[in-house]
């Protein structure tokens, strides 16, 4: 390998690095949204100190049955080693999605050549989609990585030299944590693309060869089958809920009335296509630009995308993902999670080709500089301006956190009246904020411990509620909330 060509690997491999560590770094600067991040990570922090690592709970005592435990384990165990703050809440799902980066470097590696295996992950860690994920306080992280290990795997047990046997049962295993991180979707979005790659390829008998597939299921079922037991003798009715709701009425249901923890999210026949093309810049402009060099539509329909085994196995895994997610209506853009792998190396192919074999590096250091310039804003935001999730009506944080600054004791409550409690709110009380309804209750409250925190809509007048012997004092005022500090000023109500 020339000179020339090691300066080019070090140099995407250096962009990999610097995404990664520019991510890193950001973790701690971004508050937990509402709904889905706040939500898991309040689910984390109640499995931290409760103790329940089995059933994950809602609420102190509402099992969660929406998903299984995976995501929240990591969550949990990383709030055992740094505490319960936002940059432990978030590292988990960093460091999953920083595995697939390292897993999809060695499987291209192996197959494709060196080169390649670096202008993979430099595609990968400059999609500004993936690498704000790689942190996202959600289930899809997790899932990606067994999805992305289980599919790698698979290719090896079939074509991987002397360690076949391994990565056969590193198949089972990936395919028992998936079942443990979303549960049997895993079959869907790893097992067609696997069936239709052997069908076609006509590999049934290196497959009955080479894959365990006895003792294999054995393994799968012994990682994922005791928790899933154990689940519903803890809780009854989670596995009718998850399985049927969760994974059919979900699928097929745009506005599932069934859905215990939110509504319906609504969307389109085809919307998961508009998601990937969406989740792929700033190289879909790339590509867009590209398609007027006839050069590069020859290569993008080339009959080597047919030809070439791991090319193929890799179009197959990102084409049934989008066609299988296509067909729902119900769905978010979290889900293009589980084929930012496989899209990486198909962009990373046309790049390399494009290039003759040797990426020009300034759209990588361009796609770079973009990448850390978003998240340098987002890290001088989250540091200068730590309002703005309160200003923007995404998060509590900022109010939680002015409630606990002022307050006169840790026994002064925080209250949300004449609303629910986010989960923002209630993660960053540590479950300690309370829900009040009727304001008779408030005052009571604020005679008993000398003064409480209220946060209300405001869109709802206060003044229209009696403040005799109280004083209501503003605090901070957000998009959608606003914060009150209330104080009696007498030692009783008159």
């Amino acid at each position: 390998m020339s000179d020339s060509q090691n300066k080019i690997i070090k140099t995407l491999l250096w962009i990999a690095v610097i995404m990664f560590f520019v991510r890193l770094v950001s973790l701690g600067f971004t508050p937990m949204f509402d709904t889905t991040e706040a939500r898991y990570a309040e689910i984390g922090r109640i499995m931290y100190e409760t103790g329940n690592w089995l059933i994950p709970q809602f609420d102190y005592g509402i099992p969660f049955w929406g998903k299984p435990p995976l995501s929240f384990w990591a969550t949990a165990a990383s709030f055992h080693v740094f505490g319960v703050n936002d940059f432990a809440t978030r590292l988990p799902h960093f460091l999953f999605m920083l595995g697939i980066a390292v897993m999809m470097y060695f499987f291209v590696k192996k197959y494709l050549g060196q080169m390649m295996a670096a202008t993979t992950i430099a595609v990968l860690s400059t999609t500004t989609v993936f690498i704000y994920l790689a942190g996202g306080v959600m289930t899809d992280p997790a899932f990606a990585f067994c999805t992305t290990l289980a599919m790698i795997a698979f290719y090896n047990a079939l074509f991987g030299g002397d360690r076949k046997r391994l990565w056969g049962y590193t198949f089972f295993i990936g395919m028992g944590i998936g079942l443990l991180a979303k549960g049997p979707l895993i079959f869907a979005i790893v097992g067609i693309p696997i069936f239709l790659f052997v069908l076609i390829k006509n590999k049934w008998s290196e497959v009955f060869r080479e894959l365990p597939i006895v003792t294999g299921t054995l393994l799968m079922l012994a990682i994922a089958l005791p928790w899933y037991i154990l689940a519903e003798r803890a809780s009854p009715g989670f596995l009718e809920y998850f399985i049927i709701g969760e994974h059919y009425l979900r699928y097929i249901t745009p506005e599932w009335a069934g859905d215990m923890y939110g509504a319906g999210r609504g969307g389109y026949i085809g919307q998961m296509v508009v998601f990937w093309l969406e989740s792929l810049l700033p190289w879909l402009i790339w590509l867009a630009v590209m398609s007027f060099s006839r050069r590069f539509r020859g290569t993008l329909f080339s009959r080597e995308f047919i030809k070439n085994d791991f090319l193929f196995y890799m179009i197959l895994n990102v084409a049934v993902t989008l066609l299988f997610f296509s067909l729902s209506k119900n769905l978010v853009m979290n889900y293009v999670a589980t084929i930012f792998a496989p899209t990486a190396a198909i962009i990373g192919w046309l790049v390399y080709k494009n290039d003759d074999d040797m990426p020009k590096l300034p759209k990588f250091k361009l796609f770079t500089g973009l990448n850390v310039a978003i998240f340098v804003v987002i890290i001088a935001v989250g540091a200068l301006y730590p309002k703005y999730s309160a200003d923007m009506g995404r998060s509590d944080r900022f109010l939680v956190k002015t409630y606990i600054a002022q307050r006169s004791g840790d026994d002064v409550p925080l209250i949300y009246f004449m609303r629910g409690r986010n989960y923002s709110g209630r993660f960053y009380s540590g479950g300690k904020v309370i829900m009040i309804s009727d304001f008779d209750k408030i005052r009571s409250a604020a005679f008993e411990h000398g003064e409480v925190f209220i946060i209300i809509r405001r869109n709802l007048n206060i003044e229209d509620y009696d403040f005799k012997d109280m004083k209501k004092t503003v605090v901070t005022v957000g998009k959608k909330t606003s914060l009150i500090k209330i104080t009696a000023v007498t030692n009783s109500p008159t």
